[in-house]
C-alpha cells in the first residue's frame, strides 16, 4: 500500500510511526477530555505546567493531539495564503486542504498543524514554540464547542480588588492592551 502525502490519515500515521510519542497526559476542559502526547520530555514538562489545572486521570479521550518535535515533512502542494486579519499586515500562515483534513503551515516557524476528523498533529520545533502547541490544543477545544452549538467571542478581562471589567471587540482593537494598562495602574 502506497503512502499519500496529501492524505491526512497517511501523513499523521507515518509521522507517529517515525517519531513515537512516549509522553502522554490527559486534560479535561468542561465536558471534553483530551489526550495530549509528545515525543519530547521538555515539551511534556512545559505542557503539564501550563495545563496543570486541567490535568485529569487517563480516560477515553474525545480529542487526541500529538505534538512531535521533529523536522516537518515537505508537502508537495500549493498552499493558500491566509490573509491577515483586519488592521494587520503580516502574513502569518498558509494552508492546504487535503484528503481528510487540512494542513496549516506557520510561516515564521515552519511548523505544520495537520487536523481533520478528530485527528490532530503538530510537527516542527514544538518545544521551542510551545505557545503554538498550546494554541493548537485550545483551538481544538474551540472547534469542539462550536461543533456542539457554542459561540465564539473575542474578549479580554481584568479583575482587581473584587471588581471586574470584560471587554469584547474585534482583533487588534486594544482589549488586551487596555487590560494590561489597567493592571499596571
Amino acid at each position: 500500500m502506497g503512502y499519500d502525502p496529501l492524505s491526512r490519515r497517511d501523513l499523521t500515521s507515518r509521522l507517529r510511526k517515525q517519531y513515537p510519542a512516549d509522553f502522554r497526559m490527559f486534560l479535561s476542559f468542561d465536558d471534553c477530555v483530551f489526550q495530549v502526547e509528545t515525543n519530547d520530555s521538555r515539551l511534556d514538562v512545559r505542557l503539564r505546567k501550563y495545563f496543570k489545572a486541567f490535568m485529569t486521570i487517563p480516560s477515553i479521550p474525545d480529542i487526541r493531539v500529538t505534538a512531535l518535535d521533529a523536522p516537518p515533512p515537505k508537502i508537495p502542494a500549493d498552499f493558500t495564503i491566509k490573509k491577515p486579519d483586519p488592521g494587520k499586515t503580516r502574513i502569518k500562515e498558509e494552508y492546504v486542504d487535503i484528503d481528510g483534513g487540512r494542513i496549516v503551515r506557520k510561516r515564521l516557524t515552519d511548523m505544520l498543524f495537520i487536523f481533520g476528523q478528530g485527528d490532530n498533529l503538530a510537527v516542527g520545533s514544538c518545544t521551542e514554540n510551545d505557545n503554538q502547541v498550546v494554541n493548537f490544543i485550545n483551538n481544538r477545544f474551540i472547534e469542539w464547542k462550536l461543533n456542539r452549538g457554542g459561540l465564539l467571542g473575542h474578549a479580554a478581562g481584568v479583575s482587581v480588588n473584587g471588581r471586574g471589567l470584560a471587554l469584547a471587540g474585534f482583533s487588534g482593537m486594544g482589549k488586551s492592551t487596555l487590560a494590561l494598562r489597567l493592571l499596571s495602574a
